[in-house]
């Protein structure tokens, strides 16, 4: 009984741990944008966002299938899974590297650093899905905190003794702390599931594999694409020190919706299986939270940007005004997202963010913008169309969903 209320009361720190975990990531941020230089650190937002678009390809999806086989004891498959998305991060990473080299040589160095620290990243964020699946709450806790917490200290560290750093030694670090958090998870995750396979290559077959998880993928690339593409755009208009001004209102409202994200993630099977009455009780509840946070942030942003940023940030403070307000939107997005997750109907989220990704491609491609306003003007415009949408098909219709379904 015992051994049981500790495992309930590890289950039940799951949530907050992974709250902590990205405000430790945020907080990092922070620490980046007082030590880094404008440019660095507009550069360092460039190559964030260059290399999640990466990510996705590197993962093929496969993070996104994984619990549910190691939820129904599936582990064999999953060490298939993992030596797949070993070869396809090698490959994507190669492949990467040498279209960079040709389009823009001096963002080599940092790419090839972030690729590879990405990798890490990533495969711990895999274990991570496999050890929840199985219930292992402990090794659950370590996969969340472990990257987040070490990068936070070292970078702390460096900027409590004033050390300066450039942009290259910043992405060194964060190799060699996701390098250790993955020897460290590692270490406990593979004696306790042997998820390594004895497969040989001409054993895999990567189009079934792949076949199972291509809608993970397109999805989830299209979404990155929705949120990320202002950066690449404000880079080749108005230059990398923009970016960096634009990434630090942009950074601020990615903490938010993190906030939300993992509060939608953990409530939203409740929701749907909760009476109408108790369905609506709590949708009206979370429409408090988020228009509170947007007035506070609105009403605050001077306040936020004077104490968490450099003062060369300061003036830039309006964007958060402007962006904050796609937030409600954001949510409606995310749990739409969530329903057809939870409904295992993944497709529809690749319909429905692949035609928003295309139709904000072509407005790019299309319209001229000169100015940091007009792309917060641009992301705004998304984030409330493809509320708007989710709303249409999910959301308007979530009430009547049965409970326990």
């Amino acid at each position: 009984m015992r051994k049981y209320l500790i495992s309930l009361d590890k289950v039940t720190l799951i949530p907050y741990f992974e709250i902590v975990a990205k405000l430790f990531s945020f907080i990092t941020v922070i620490i980046l944008v007082s030590i880094l230089s404008i440019e660095d650190y507009g550069h360092y937002s460039f190559t964030i966002s260059l290399v999640m678009m990466l990510s996705v390809i590197m993962d093929g999806g496969i993070n996104n299938l994984i619990f549910n086989y190691s939820l129904y004891d599936r582990l064999n498959k999953i060490a298939l899974f993992f030596v797949v998305r070993n070869y396809l991060s090698f490959f994507s990473i190669m492949i990467f590297i040498v279209c960079i080299y040709f389009f823009n040589e001096n963002l080599i160095i940092n790419i090839i650093f972030y690729s590879i620290t990405t990798y890490f990243i990533s495969t711990i964020a895999f274990f991570k899905m496999i050890v929840r699946g199985q219930g292992n709450s402990s090794l659950d806790l370590l996969t969340i905190i472990i990257e987040p917490f070490f990068r936070f200290i070292i970078l702390l560290i460096f900027w409590l003794l004033k050390v300066d750093l450039n942009i290259e030694i910043v992405f060194v670090l964060l190799l060699g702390v996701s390098f250790f958090s993955f020897l460290v998870v590692y270490r406990f995750v593979i004696p306790t599931y042997d998820i390594r396979s004895n497969t040989s290559k001409k054993e895999i077959n990567f189009l079934n594999i792949l076949n199972e998880s291509i809608y993970y993928l397109l999805y989830y690339l299209a979404l990155i694409f929705i949120m990320r593409s202002e950066i690449f755009y404000i880079s080749n208009k108005l230059g990398i020190d923009s970016v960096a001004y634009y990434s630090s209102a942009l950074n601020i409202y990615f903490a938010i919706q993190l906030f939300f994200r993992s509060l939608i993630n953990s409530k939203m099977k409740k929701i749907m299986n909760e009476n109408r009455t108790s369905k609506l009780n709590s949708i009206k509840r979370l429409c408090f939270i988020v228009t509170a946070t947007v007035f506070i942030i609105i009403i605050f942003s001077q306040l936020i940007f004077s104490i968490i940023y450099p003062i060369s940030y300061f003036e830039y403070n309006f964007l958060l005004q402007y962006i904050i307000i796609g937030l409600p939107f954001y949510v409606m997005t995310n749990m739409g997202i969530q329903y057809f997750y939870i409904k295992f109907q993944t497709q529809n989220n690749f319909l429905i963010l692949s035609v928003t990704a295309l139709l904000k491609l072509i407005l790019f491609l299309s319209i001229e913008f000169d100015n940091l306003v007009h792309f917060a003007y641009s992301f705004i415009a998304f984030e409330i169309f493809l509320g708007v949408l989710y709303f249409i098909f999910v959301l308007n219709k979530l009430y009547r969903i049965k409970p326990n379904i």
